[in-house]
Formats: C-alpha cells, structure tokens, sequence
C-alpha cells in the first residue's frame, strides 16, 4: 500500500501525538497544495485573529480558514476528531483557501474533479457579501453554510479528493477490500451536507434559491471583485468522476432506504445488504481494472 500522508493519518491517527498529528496534517496540506497549485497554509490550533470568537453562535466550527487571514487554517478539537474528519476539514479548509486564491488572481486555473454550473458559481461568489448578509439575518446561516455554491462544490471535490487518495494507494484486491469502510466514509461526506441542507430547507421552511434571489433582487453595493478570476477547468478526470458519480448513486440509495420507515424490517435488511453487496461489486471492479492496466490514476 502506498503509504501517502492521507493513509498515514487514516490508519494511524489514533497512535499519534498532537504534535505528529499537527505535522501530518501540515504534510497533507502540502500535498494538496502541490495538486491545486497554490501556496501551502499553515496549520494552526490557536486562533491568533480572534475570527473564530466572533463567529455566530448558530455555526459550530471544527475548523476554519478566514479571506482576512491567509496564510493560516485553524483547527479546533484536534484531539477528539476522528482521522476521517480530520482529513475532511483540511481539504475543506484548504478547498476555500484554494477558491479565495483564485478569485483574487493568485492562481490562474481552479482545476477541480466534479461539473461545475459556472454561471451560477460566478453570480455567487461576486454577491457573496449580499447573500451571506441575508442568510445571517434570516438566521438561517447552517442553510448557507450547506448550499451556498462554494460550499456544495467543496463538499463534492472533499469527497472526491480523499475518495481518490484511498483509491490511488491500493495495490491489491485484499487492500482494497481493507480500505472499502473508509472509502465509504469518504462518499457521505457530499451526500451527508445535501441531506444536512434538505433538512434545513424543511426546518426553515423555505429553499436556499429562494433566499439568494430575495438577496439578488435587494440593492447591495458591497461585491467581491471577480475580474482576477482566471480559467475554470472542471471534469479534468472524466475516468474517476464517472466511476465517483456511479458508486455514489448506489451510497445514496442505501442511505434512503435507511431512512425509510414504511418497509418491513426483515426485507429492509435484506435489500440494503444485496444492494451494499453491489456497491462492493462496483468499487472492486473499478480496482481490479485498473490494477490489471496497471495504470496510475
């Protein structure tokens, strides 16, 4: 198994210090920075701007990368999250570093694994200010925090990213078998926030779009200058994301018919398992081909 820093935090997180745990994550944010092209933050635990004290008292961070600070991510509970979570937070954190570096030209292309709907992605990020105002006012921040578009498209490339980490460090059916639990984690992280935002909506009776166009259609000088922003290059590995989109289908319907309370238990039982059974089908396939190629992806 290729021992890259995200396996290494995967399979021994729970051996290492706080301080082993702080530079591994500080060699994956490296790593990541290296894929994404940009300069490399530092990992903090202490909140030296004072950022995450002023947040609103609705939205419970783990960690947090501010456009005011950028050269630092801070994370919080380091000790308690779990390695999958850990690993999640950084590549989020370091996902919206990524976004802010390339709306201000310090990076010319935002290359990135899933469709991007650019249109949509340009018209919130210049009204950000506008839009964010208006979730804060109607409290209805967690919803802004699910669906505003930077956040669903960190969510899905987070997923992808760490999805792909596991896959590339596979050298064999047994490893791949080893590290299917863990692969799966890595789906619910872009399933679990649709379903996180869904719930919300109902919570607060109405829809995100909703709040945006109110946000849009109200005067607001205050944008964020997007004219530095370079080239949008989505889907840049078509292979993947198929195989990505495929097996995350069958995770979303195991998690449906989790949720549903209307079938008898004895069938429930047995249709997740058949269809757990296929998503198992799906993953190997996909790692067995590839081995066979022996191609690097």
């Amino acid at each position: 198994m290729k021992k890259n820093a995200a396996i290494d935090i995967l399979l021994n997180w729970k051996k290492l210090t706080m301080n082993q745990k702080i530079q591994r994550l500080q060699d994956f944010e490296h790593m990541i920075s290296r894929i994404q092209g940009r300069k490399p933050r530092k990992i903090q635990t202490e909140d030296k701007m004072g950022e995450f004290k002023n947040m609103d008292s609705e939205r419970e961070a783990s960690a947090y990368y501010s456009r005011n600070d950028i050269n630092n991510i801070y994370f919080f509970k380091l000790g308690s999250d779990p390695a999958i979570e850990s690993l999640k937070l950084l590549v989020h954190e370091g996902f919206h570093a990524y976004i802010d570096d390339f709306v201000n030209g310090r990076v010319p292309t935002l290359r990135l694994y899933s469709k991007l709907d650019k249109e949509r992605f340009m018209i919130e990020e210049e009204n950000l200010p506008a839009i964010a105002k208006k979730f804060k006012d109607k409290h209805m921040l967690p919803l802004f925090d699910s669906f505003h578009i930077e956040e669903t498209l960190n969510y899905l490339e987070d997923s992808i990213y760490i999805s792909k980490f596991i896959v590339d460090a596979i050298e064999s059916p047994y490893e791949a078998k080893t590290l299917l639990p863990t692969f799966v984690l890595s789906l619910g992280l872009h399933v679990d926030n649709i379903d996180r935002g869904k719930n919300l909506e109902l919570k607060y009776k109405t829809t995100y779009e909703d709040v945006v166009i109110e946000a849009l259609n109200e005067p607001f000088d205050d944008k964020v200058d997007i004219s530095k922003m370079g080239k949008i290059q989505d889907e840049i590995n078509p292979e993947y994301l198929e195989f990505y989109n495929n097996i995350s289908k069958q995770q979303s319907k195991i998690i449906s018919l989790i949720d549903n309370k209307f079938m008898m238990p004895n069938a429930k039982e047995k249709l997740i398992q058949e269809m757990a059974d296929e998503l198992q089908n799906i993953f190997m396939r996909y790692i067995v081909e590839n081995l066979k190629a022996k191609k690097k992806f």
